[in-house]
């Protein structure tokens, strides 16, 4: 990181797919929820990825900076979560795993 700059501070979702329809079929939910916090300050994008053999899916929710996930955790996170975790609950082997990380590049 920079120095005086301030880090990315990514949120981050882990689940297990049983398979690739069933990713795509996460990919369609995660759509959604991501058009739906595309519109909270200091969101700046997301990311996902798949291991094709062990099916583990990660759901990357990029902020700007630690007090905007912050704000989104407390403010937004717990109503919207709320409306899509039944649909991904469905189509997931095994618990969702949240956390919060900051991101740095080591150069």
């Amino acid at each position: 990181m920079a120095p005086g700059g301030s880090a990315l501070t990514p949120s981050r979702l882990v689940v297990q797919v049983r398979d690739d329809p069933g990713a795509h079929a996460l990919d369609l939910v995660f759509d959604r929820f991501i058009d739906d916090v595309s519109s909270v300050e200091g969101v700046t994008g997301a990311a996902r990825m798949v291991c094709k053999d062990a099916w583990d899916y990660k759901l990357i929710l990029k902020f700007e900076d630690t007090e905007s996930l912050k704000t989104y955790m407390a403010d937004h996170h717990t109503k919207v979560w709320a409306e899509y975790e039944p649909e991904v609950k469905k189509l997931v082997d095994g618990p969702i795993k949240q956390q919060n990380f900051v991101y740095d590049d080591i150069e």
